[in-house]
């Protein structure tokens, strides 16, 4: 007697028009009919596939649809013991204090003390941001400080130099292994995410400034893997950990907003696990999730998004954006700004008064997703 089941690491995520099938491992996401995800989470690992076909007789060539499309994309398969095929565990073993570091650079930037920090949180990456021309010189000077550090990674987001050149940038990278990326701004030509497999470094040249990085949500930063599929679960994955520093040698809330939390000048290793756990706003921004946020908790991309906007909290307790930036998706209609028949969520919502009811609906099925915590 066969059963169906999904592979362990594929999770099916609701919004309010369609649902998604995440491939945690191949990183890959599949769209599919909401009909589909109620299905899975009412009838795996329960029903025989033939009893399943018998059960909704009436749309048995759409139930065989259904299953061949799984089982060609490997998300599914057929099994006499489901049991033995538990859900991928997402509790998430955190190991360090801090996981990023977002650096907006100046000569008022204490480094010695940041490289302490680096050391003593087992940070691994660090996004270095220069906001005006610097030398390429002047750039290694500081990459040198954090030579004998703890990170696996760091991103350099820096202003267009002339005469710059991919051979140059991967001499710079075999000097300096834990460069992963170098985006270059106000570049006079575009050239997104080109990848260097051999020197295991990525290279962008983008046209606009740095505003590219900062309260925009773009496909192109979805990021599809366990440990973010984790997060999204447990907190908001872009703030969760993380620390802003501007060029003032400020801890902000965010390089956009630049509410001023702490000065680094206060903050030692001698008092930083005193100072995650008491200051309100950064955990606020750390555990403001999407399945808590306006708009969001709808949305199938919610555990993909990677979201720079920050977030505030109501009275009700749901978070919600105060930019005027509004994200270009409308899941309520699954379309992206831009596609023909989009229009704003404040402008669909205005012509469907009832929608929360199935808004609510949808919620509670997507509680049906086995997460083993």
């Amino acid at each position: 007697m066969n059963y169906f089941s999904l592979y362990s690491n594929c999770f099916v995520v609701d919004g309010y028009r369609r649902s998604c099938i995440y491939d945690l491992t191949r990183r890959r996401h599949y769209f599919v009919p909401l009909d589909l995800s109620k299905l899975l989470k009412v009838h795996e690992n329960n029903e025989l596939y033939e009893d399943l076909q018998d059960l909704y007789f009436e749309n048995r060539k759409v139930i065989q649809e259904y299953i061949e499309f799984l089982t060609d994309k490997e998300l599914c398969f057929y099994t006499k013991k489901p049991s033995l095929y538990p859900k991928l565990s997402l509790k998430e073993e955190v190991y360090y204090k801090i996981s990023n570091i977002i650096l907006e650079y100046s000569s008022k930037i204490d480094l010695c003390k940041l490289k302490d920090i680096i050391n003593y949180s087992n940070t691994g990456e660090l996004e270095l941001r220069f906001m005006k021309e610097i030398e390429i010189i002047e750039v290694k000077k500081i990459l040198d400080c954090f030579k004998k550090t703890k990170l696996s990674s760091i991103k350099i987001i820096i202003p267009y130099i002339e005469g710059i050149t991919k051979d140059k940038l991967f001499k710079i990278k075999k000097i300096y292994p834990k460069i992963t990326q170098f985006v270059f701004f106000n570049s006079p030509a575009e050239e997104y995410n080109y990848v260097d497999p051999y020197n295991q470094i990525k290279l962008a040249f983008i046209t606009s400034g740095i505003e590219l990085f900062d309260n925009r949500v773009m496909p192109m930063h979805f990021t599809i893997n366990v440990n973010y599929y984790q997060e999204a679960i447990m907190c908001n994955p872009y703030y969760y950990k993380k620390l802003f520093v501007n060029n003032q040698n400020n801890i902000v809330d965010s390089l956009c907003d630049q509410n001023i939390i702490e000065s680094l000048d206060n903050i030692s290793v001698d008092n930083l696990d005193a100072f995650f756990e008491s200051n309100k706003t950064l955990n606020s921004l750390w555990y403001s999730k999407k399945d808590n946020t306006v708009i969001c908790r709808d949305c199938e991309y919610k555990y993909m998004c990677v979201d720079p906007r920050v977030p505030a909290q109501r009275s009700n307790s749901l978070f919600f954006f105060k930019t005027n930036y509004q994200c270009p998706y409308n899941p309520y209609i699954a379309k992206w700004k831009g596609q023909d028949g989009w229009i704003s969520v404040e402008q669909w919502r205005a012509e469907n008064p009832n929608w929360e009811e199935q808004a609510i609906q949808n919620r509670t099925q997507q509680q049906k997703e086995p997460h083993t915590v």
